[in-house]
């Protein structure tokens, strides 16, 4: 019976590509409205993006499965687009129409997801017919957690029980994405809908890495720019917070990490379209390792332990008068085969942060000559460098994970949401304004993450003392003392 439904479905479909399993879902609509709900449901979407004939169109509006909606609401105060909420004039402007042969406003804001034009309506699955099935056995991880994890997990749940949303405040390395996975579980084995979103592209692969295999029988897409699944539609939603334009209360759990990451830290359009992804009676976590004033106002779990037990490593700093002229002429000075020359397990990778592009790029082949002089590598393809608009950053990033490559350095969008079991950090002028005490301790915790090799060394090489260092320092210790009492 499943096989024949299949392709039905795949023959009704009509214009679309996308074949579409509908093992996941009940039934509950007519056939022919089928295809079109599963890949549509919860979508916002602009007439380009949908794959539907006119006459289909019209039938689809008519049954009132989809609702029309204005794509820029103008009024003599204001001018917002309905897609990104965007509502700053300066993000308008004025274009000739050649769909409509007239001059009006289209939003600049969010062009690069398919130009919102005013005289063009948006499009809404707002219809609920789609229910998911309920699954047994949904999860398939075979860990364990801790004592730590499994009191933030209880709390997540509750919280998703009671329709209220939660912060969970948990120190790098604590394992926050294992410790979500009880409530994702909970909501889909109800056969609700979860989506797990996050500012930073390589965050949501991350994540992905370590879900698809522990949730197998569910229907999963990633959602980030360049993502083959950039359109798809599922159970479990992965994505970046700027893709979640496209839904509308899609998701019964919605679950926030990186919540205090730029750029959704500081773009209320961004957090009023991830907020309205959400059902209205649906539940936000928040997660992060270090909230902001505003965030802690939440009502919030607090897991200050690593996962393993141990404690977090607390940078070393190393004062180098010379390293601002250094850096200019595309050097290091000695301070840096200082720091080289007192890692006590020099085997560990080594990941490298510096303030800017320019110096991703031009210190490159300083460290790769350092390294060799130290026997460190053999050859040059140990090293890359990363920073935001590598096209081959995902393939860098991999390489370094799988230790093809020894030494990475990286632009703060490694500071979070990112694993590599066993490696030393070396933060370039960590005094740069470009490093705040949030960035800093996320960065120290990129170090000692596994339990085979929970220490690991943090280096910041600075000129000066910043109070975003003392801070980021400060916290490291305070979590570390409470988790000493905790383990006492």
């Amino acid at each position: 019976m499943k096989d024949i439904l299949k392709k039905l479905i795949k023959k009704l479909a009509g214009e679309s590509d996308q074949i579409i399993d509908s093992s996941s879902y009940r039934l509950s609509i007519p056939l022919k409205v089928y295809p079109y709900a599963l890949k549509y449901h919860g979508k916002l979407l602009t007439k380009d993006e949908l794959l539907i004939s006119k006459q289909k169109l019209e039938y689809l509006i008519k049954e009132n499965y989809l609702k029309v909606l204005p794509s820029i609401n103008q009024t003599a105060n204001n001018t917002e687009c309905l897609r990104c909420k965007n509502n700053s004039f300066e993000c308008f402007a004025l274009i000739d129409c050649k769909r409509c042969l007239n001059t009006h406003l289209y939003c600049r804001s969010c062009l690069q997801m398919n130009r919102v034009l005013a005289c063009e309506s948006l499009y809404y699955w707002h219809d609920k017919s789609i229910v998911f099935k309920e699954i047994e056995q949904v999860n398939h991880w075979q860990g364990e957690l801790t004592n730590a994890q499994q009191y933030g997990a209880k709390k997540a749940i509750n919280a998703f029980e009671h329709q209220t949303d939660k912060l969970i405040w948990a120190v790098t390395g604590s394992g926050k994405t294992e410790l979500v996975f009880p409530v994702i579980t909970h909501a889909l084995e109800q056969g609700m809908r979860v989506c797990v979103a996050s500012p930073r592209v390589d965050v949501v692969k991350e994540f992905r890495l370590r879900v698809e295999s522990a949730f197998k029988n569910v229907s999963i897409a990633a959602l980030y720019a360049g993502s083959e699944e950039q359109y798809e539609n599922a159970q479990l939603i992965i994505s970046t917070n700027h893709q979640l334009l496209r839904f509308k209360r899609a998701f019964d759990l919605l679950i926030i990490d990186e919540v205090d990451a730029y750029p959704y830290s500081s773009d209320q359009r961004l957090k009023k379209i991830t907020q309205r992804s959400r059902k209205k009676q649906g539940t936000t976590i928040y997660l992060t390792a270090t909230p902001n004033q505003s965030l802690k106002k939440l009502p919030t779990v607090f897991i200050p332990t690593r996962f393993h037990q141990q404690p977090l490593i607390i940078p070393q700093l190393k004062y180098s008068y010379q390293l601002n002229k250094s850096l200019k002429d595309k050097k290091l000075p000695s301070e840096f085969t200082q720091v080289l020359n007192s890692r006590k397990k020099p085997q560990r990778q080594l990941l490298i942060f510096v303030p800017t592009v320019k110096l991703s790029i031009d210190l490159k082949a300083e460290i790769i000559r350092m390294l060799i002089n130290k026997s460190l590598i053999k050859n040059k393809i140990e090293v890359e460098s990363v920073h935001a608009s590598d096209e081959n950053r995902s393939e860098k990033v991999n390489k370094f994970r799988e230790k093809k490559l020894y030494c990475l350095i990286t632009t703060t969008i490694l500071e979070r949401g990112v694993t590599f079991p066993s490696v030393d950090v070396i933060v370039i002028q960590a005094d740069n304004q470009v490093f705040n005490s949030a960035g800093l301790v996320q960065i120290s915790g990129r170090a000692g993450r596994s339990s085979a090799d929970p220490n690991g060394h943090v280096y910041f090489m600075i000129n000066n003392n910043t109070e975003a260092i003392k801070k980021s320092i400060k916290d490291l210790k305070y979590m570390n003392a409470l988790t000493n009492e905790l383990i006492l």
